[in-house]
């Protein structure tokens, strides 16, 4: 059984589910009653364990060489994916409705559980069987392009905002200048 074939070789080829699970299943730190090497052999294992769909044991019982080939296949897991551009079209920030926020509030508790219902919201012309498909690139990317998205959408709210405050002291200062002296407003 050639499992280094299998593996992905890239964010581009690592399904945002098959992510998620091994988010899920590593703890994010080491239990005290773990030495150094065997949490290092337990993240490994499970892992090429999640990523082959094949059992700890399985692996194990390949020659040490293929391990570690195995394990240098993964490395790219250590890095952040590079950025790249989507094709995903994702939701007009400024044309969320109250309702689809609201959703997004009560699913954004708890992220990892929810990624598909929360991607159906930000990708609405994506179905949940592509949305379950998507790579961790092609997920990284499109969240990127609604930060960048929501960045602007938020610039232009505080520069309009700040127009409208400044239009209102103007008016208030003409106006002030028009007031007969000794009368109250």
């Amino acid at each position: 059984m050639n499992f280094i074939d299998r593996l992905p070789k890239s964010y581009n080829e690592l399904k945002f589910t098959k992510y998620l699970q091994i988010i899920n299943t590593i703890p994010a730190t080491k239990p005290d009653d773990y030495t150094d090497d065997d949490w290092n052999e337990y993240v490994h294992l499970t892992i090429l364990s999640i990523l082959l769909e094949a059992s700890v044991e399985a692996i194990r019982a390949c020659k040490p060489t293929e391990v570690i080939e195995m394990i240098k296949g993964i490395t790219y897991l250590n890095e952040v994916p590079k950025p790249s551009k989507t094709k995903l079209k994702t939701i007009d920030i400024s044309k969320v409705t109250y309702d689809q926020f609201v959703t997004y509030q009560k699913l954004s508790s708890n992220p990892f559980n929810n990624f598909v219902d929360i991607l159906s919201i930000l990708l609405p012309d994506t179905s949940k069987e592509e949305i379950q498909n998507l790579s961790v690139q092609e997920v990284t990317d499109c969240l990127k392009k609604l930060n960048t998205s929501l960045l602007k959408s938020y610039n232009s709210s505080i520069i309009s905002l700040s127009l409208k405050m400044l239009k209102q002291t103007a008016k208030r200062k003409v106006m002030n200048l028009f007031k007969r002296p000794g009368k109250k407003s």
